[in-house]
Order: structure tokens, then sequence, then C-alpha cells
């Protein structure tokens, strides 16, 4: 007759590993053990069963379990509360490693232990035909299943920060996780993991963890801040949730598929204004174009009454052929007039084109010059018409400083100052230039652009395309483009433009793309953006130039070999586009409408073969009859204008 031996009882790999290697997973929240079999399946080395955040109930663990059965692949469990009958029951099913929720202090940890041991040590009540003992079948269970527990304790507050060294060193927690989104509320931040308050605790509690040898993990949304994390050598980190990775897929795809069918088409570039089809009181045109590339639109309200729109266009952003063009909407017109080019330096690549109608005086143009990919080398230039824009003086130089650059009209204050928020382009010698050293500087004048004073932003690296609007009761603010993809920053101003605060995030995501707002006439604040991050990409460029030949022969960069504590993050989809609106000065944005959606995909420039599917670089501005004009890079084959006759 056959004799079977009696099943030994299971060694905890992932303790095993704990402490030697680094271990990559996902938390599993859908409680569907198929969509966890085929996850499990796909390279990670371990899934978090989510009993807190989740429909997922202690019986079904067990087929949540069952399902995780790749080779090399370790279960955890998060009990929905450090609970000692919640616990006593998850352990039974033959969980092995548990994560504890919101341990705040060292009896709190104590007690987490004491649930997962059996007596004299703890008291976990104890059963001898459970599921983790093999229904009885296991010789030696009792003696063998403590060394084989792993206690994770998570902590989630600002409290329970303050205290992680004594909550790590109880005797039995094998390992601390810093919980990010329970954390940035406790802190004040909701919703905003990535404030630098935030990740500044989180990376003082993973400094204290490891002075102390203590095994730590991490969930992190943001593909940018976990490769960071891993670098940092955390033990065991979580990229999201099974929900995520659905919901991330099947947006995309849809996207794609919405996008392809834009793609596809042929744009009419002809200005004429129509109705859109889904968008009720709403009017669009295509403004025309010669260009197989156009981009960085700019609005602006002319002397005469006619809307002007300027932006740059040539064969691919960055090349010599880059030139600034000029098309006008009159008063009570369908159709925006033929396009001209109003600027074309052979030598050098013409962007951001900005429209500057001095008070009771001409019509300023504004725009930056550098020489191919390098916007270190840009100068800032202008142009003058005294005819609202039917013909121009001779270009000349308006800030000669190499590296300035410009994107947001220039605001006239009540006391008759002029401000210009410009961002300065730095980089390494020799290196060709990424972003990553981009700083505000804010320009002053007081005597109608003869002179400008230059006021450095503090602490905005990273921060760019400062957009300066009043915010009501002698405020001003600043909006900026952040080359972190994180968030949409802001700053402001208490004295006219003279002093700023630090830039900080607002609730709005930003994909290191540009914005725009403007100041409505009934005090509200109307802001146009991407409503995407670096959360969102599921690709990065090494650069906005990546793709054209560098004419200076500068070297692209080496992380290893500069001293960054960030780069800028470039490929977040430039998609949707949103407009949204303030009532307190910019503090809050409760109010948004899609304005255009789309996969935004822009891992290249290219729009010649129409591989570009970007949504973006808006210029929002309102007429004195009411209605609001939006212009915005359609896939940088055109440039598409959207008129909102009526806002809520």
């Amino acid at each position: 007759m056959i004799t079977h031996p009696a099943p030994a009882h299971p060694k905890n790999l992932f303790k095993a590993r704990l402490g030697k290697e680094q271990q990559i997973g996902f938390f599993a929240t859908l409680g569907s053990p198929g969509l966890t079999e085929m996850l499990a399946a796909c390279g990670f080395d371990w899934v978090l069963i989510d009993t807190e955040h989740s429909p997922i109930e202690v019986p079904d663990i067990i087929e949540q379990m069952r399902a995780i059965n790749t080779p090399g692949v370790s279960a955890l469990v998060r009990p929905a509360w450090n609970d000692m009958v919640t616990i006593k029951r998850i352990l039974d099913q033959g969980a092995q490693t548990l994560l504890i929720p919101y341990v705040e202090n060292v009896e709190e940890a104590r007690a987490a232990v004491s649930y997962t041991r059996f007596p004299p040590h703890g008291v976990r009540g104890v059963s001898g035909a459970s599921r983790a003992a093999n229904y009885g079948l296991t010789p030696g269970y009792f003696a063998a299943a403590e060394a084989e527990l792993c206690v994770i304790v998570q902590i989630e507050s600002a409290g329970a920060l303050s205290r992680i060294e004594e909550i790590a060193a109880v005797e039995g927690v094998d390992a601390v996780f810093i919980g990010p989104s329970d954390l940035a509320a406790s802190m004040g931040h909701i919703g905003n993991p990535q404030h630098p308050d935030v990740q500044a605790a989180i990376d003082d509690g993973f400094r204290r963890l490891k002075a102390m040898g203590k095994p730590a993990g991490y969930l992190s949304g943001n593909e940018e801040e976990f490769k960071r994390r891993l670098t940092d050598g955390l033990d065991f980190i979580s990229f999201a949730t099974d929900a995520v990775f659905i919901r991330n897929a099947a947006k995309s795809l849809v996207q794609r598929l919405k996008g392809g069918i834009a793609m596809g088409e042929d744009i009419r570039k002809d200005g004429i204004l129509r109705p859109r089809a889904t968008y009720a009181g709403q009017l669009e045109a295509f403004i025309p174009s010669p260009c197989p590339q156009n981009h960085a639109a700019n609005l602006m309200a002319l002397g005469d009454g006619a809307l002007g729109c300027v932006w740059f266009g040539g064969t691919q952003e960055g090349m010599a052929d880059i030139s600034v063009h000029f098309s006008h909407l009159e008063p009570g017109a369908t159709a925006w007039s033929e396009t001209i080019k109003l600027v074309d330096d052979p030598a050098r690549s013409e962007q951001n084109p900005i429209l500057f109608p001095v008070p009771g005086g001409p019509l300023w143009l504004v725009y930056t010059s550098q020489k191919s990919g390098n916007q270190d080398t840009a100068i800032v230039r202008r142009r003058i018409s005294h005819d609202h824009g039917k013909t121009w003086g001779a270009p000349e130089t308006m800030i000669g400083d190499a590296g300035t650059f410009v994107r947001q009209p220039i605001q006239v204050l009540s006391n008759g100052d002029w401000l210009l928020g410009t961002f300065l382009c730095r980089t390494y010698p020799g290196v060709k230039w990424v972003g990553d050293e981009d700083i505000s500087v804010v320009r002053l004048s007081s005597d109608q652009g003869r002179t400008w004073r230059s006021i450095e932003v503090p602490g905005s690296l990273g921060s760019v395309h400062m957009n300066i609007v009043e915010a009501g009761k002698g405020e001003l603010l600043a909006l900026f483009r952040s080359r972190w993809a994180d968030f949409v920053h802001e700053s402001r101003s208490p004295d006219g433009g003279l002093t700023w605060s630090e830039p900080k995030p607002t609730e709005l995501p930003n994909n290191n793309s540009s914005i725009q707002c403007t100041r409505l006439t009934d005090g509200r604040l109307a802001l146009v953006y991407n409503h995407s991050s670096a959360e969102n990409a599921a690709e990065r460029r090494l650069s906005l130039y990546d793709e054209i030949e560098d004419e200076e022969g500068t070297a692209q960069p080496s992380a290893a070999a500069l001293p960054r504590a960030r780069t800028a993050f470039w490929g977040a989809p430039r998609a949707p586009l949103l407009l949204a609106l303030s009532s307190d000065g910019g503090r809050t944005w409760p109010d948004r409408i899609e304005i255009e959606t789309g996969d935004g995909y822009c891992m290249t420039n290219n729009s010649t073969d129409r591989k570009n599917r970007e949504l973006s670089y808006p210029s929002v501005h309102q007429l004195a009859g009411g209605s609001l004009d939006i212009a915005f890079t359609y896939h940088r084959q055109a440039i598409k204008h959207v008129r909102l006759t009526r806002l809520p």
C-alpha cells in the first residue's frame, strides 16, 4: 500500500526574503480570484489581499490565497482593523504575513503581535483543524507556526510617524509600512500624498527605519516616486492596486480608440466656426495654417475689437523653420483670417509667442528665440505694431539673458506696473538642456517696458510658465506648470509682485505641460489645463527634444553624473483638457468642464506622420461680450479654437 508523508508546515518566502531582496507587489482589492491569479502570474513578488478598503470579507480570503499559486509569489493579507478576532480568523485560513493597519503607538503594536501568537506568547485562539494547520494533518504545527509568521505594522498618521522607532522596536514586529494617503490626510493634505511636506515626512520616516535596520515598505501609484523609493533601498513596495491597473488600461484603450478616429481624419483648417456636435453651447474652428506642426497658441483681444491668435509653426519644435504665425477673428465674423508669418529667423527656432496690447498704445508681439532644441540659449524678442497687427516693426531683443523663456501674457496692475512671468532654462556646461534646473523669475517694469527689474521666485525649481492673475483683495496669484509632472503649483504676492511665496501644489494635477488662467468679469478665475500627471503615464521620454539633432553639439545628460534631486518628467499624457472655475481666488477649483478629450499621446512631437495626439498648451480669454474663447494645440497638427457662448 502506498503511504504519503504528512504535509509540512509551509515556509514564509516573503519573510525569508525580507531585508535581503527587494520585493515588488500590488494590492488585490476587487475580490476576483481569477483576476488575482492572472496578475500574480505577471512577475510580481507578492500580492496583498486587502480587506480594509475592499468588499473582500474574511471567508473570501481562502479563494484569493488559492489564486496566488504562481511559484515564488507570496500572499499577504491586510485585516480591516487591528482586531483580535479578525486576525485570528485570517491566520486560521493560512495567512502568514499580515499588514496591520493604523498602528498608532507601542501598545497597539504589542497588541497586534499578541493577536498572532499562541499562548503563552500571545492571545491567539487555538484551532487544531484549521486550514493553516492543514486541517490537523501537519504535525508540530503549533510549535512551527510562530517562526513563519510575519507582522508588518502600518504607520498612517503624523503622530505615529513621530513614534516610529518605538513602534518598530516592539518585539515581533518584522517590518514597518508607511501609508501615504492617510498620512497626508493627517497632515492637512488629504488627497495629495505628493505634497512636499508629506514626502519630506515619509523620507524622514524611512531614514529612521533604515538607521535602526528595520525593513520598510510602501505603496505608490506614482511611477517616478516608485522608482525613487526602490533606488532608496526600500525592502518591499506596491505599485497601486488591481483596480488602478484595470482602470488605467481600460481608460487608455478607450482613449486610444477614440483618438484613433480623430488621428485618421483630415483636419479642416479653414478657420470656420461651427457648432460642436457633442458640446452644447460651444463653437469650434481650426485656425488656418500651412504648417505640419502648430503649437503654443496665445489669444488676445486687439485694440480694434478683433480677437488675435499667435502660435509657432513649422516642421517640428526646436527646428530652425519654426516661426511665429498670426491670425485674427473680426467682431461678428464666422471665420478666422488667413495666417501670416510674423517672424522667421532661419538660424533659430522661434517659439511661445504672446500678444500684448499696450494700454493706450501699440500692439506688442513677444516671443522666444533659441538655437535648435536648446532652451538654455533662448532670448526674448519683440516686434511692435501700430495698426492692430496689420504691419510690424523690425524684430528687436527685449531680454537678452540667455535661457530666458516666456509663455504667459503680461499683466498690467492698477498702479501702472507691468509684470511678465518668465522662467530661466538652465543646465550644466556641455550638457543638453532637459528642464531639471529651471526656475521662475518675475520681470517688473514701472516705465512701460523700457526697463525691467528681475525678481526671483523663491523655491521655484521646477515651477515654470508663471501665469499671474489678480486674485482679489489686492492679492496676486501665480499658477505654474510643474517640471515634475505632479500638480499645478501656486504662489501669491501681497505687494504687487515685489515678493512671492514659495510655490506649493494645488489640488489640480499637472503633466509638465502648459496651463493658462484668466480673471472673468464676474470675479471668478478660469483655468484651462490637462487633468493628467505622471501617475497617468505608461511611458517616459528622455527630453522634449529627444527626436531632433542638436546643432550645438551638447550631450544628453547622464543621470549618474549630475547632482540632481529630481528630474523633469516628459511624456505624461496631454489630455483630457478641462476648464476649472474658482470663486475664492484660486484656493479651490470645484467646477470643471471638459473641453476636449483623447489619449493625449505625446511620446513623440511628430505631427507630420500624425503620431502625436496631445491636446495641450491652452490659452483662455474673455471678450467684452462675455463669451469665453479657448485655443489649444490639437495633435500638434493644428490650433483649435473653442468658444463657450455661456458659462455655468
